[in-house]
């Protein structure tokens, strides 16, 4: 969890929606941005960053994620109801734990003046064809079925 705050707070790029086609994500609400992998200090069981591949860009898998994850679509109405602002982060092409292949990670939020708040980080398989979920409390790797089987909240 703090990975994605540390990197998302450290270097952010913040670049508009113009990067994203979607014509049903409204540019005024949401904000897209591309992050510096910062490596940490420590080893850890998160996952770790891979440097030589490029990645899909961030509209492209944030434009995947909202029409595959439909409480993506109602979180970000939600925030909206709010008058805040939808944040999508991304490292890129990176590994995970314990799972072959690499994901591209895509961490979602709601964006303030001063600071971000994390709603859940997602990784998308390379091919697009598998979507995984970060337990916001235990940072363990969720299938979609298995977070939604949660109570994805």
């Amino acid at each position: 969890m703090n990975r994605s705050i540390l990197h998302s707070i450290s270097i952010i790029v913040i670049m508009g929606l113009t990067a994203c086609e979607s014509s049903d994500i409204p540019t005024e609400s949401v904000q897209i941005a591309n992050s510096v992998s910062i490596s940490p200090a420590q080893p850890s069981a998160a996952p770790q960053i891979v440097t030589n591949e490029k990645p899909k860009s961030v509209g492209e898998i944030m434009d995947f994620l909202v029409q595959s994850v439909p409480e993506i679509r109602q979180y970000k109405q939600m925030i909206e109801t709010n008058k805040s602002k939808v944040l999508f982060l991304s490292d890129g092409l990176i590994s995970v734990l314990d799972r072959p292949g690499k994901y591209y990670d895509m961490y979602i939020g709601e964006s303030f003046s001063d600071h971000v708040v994390r709603w859940n980080t997602f990784y998308v398989s390379e091919d697009m064809k598998e979507i995984l979920v970060e337990d916001v409390i235990t940072g363990n790797i969720l299938t979609l079925e298995e977070w939604r089987k949660r109570g994805a909240k």
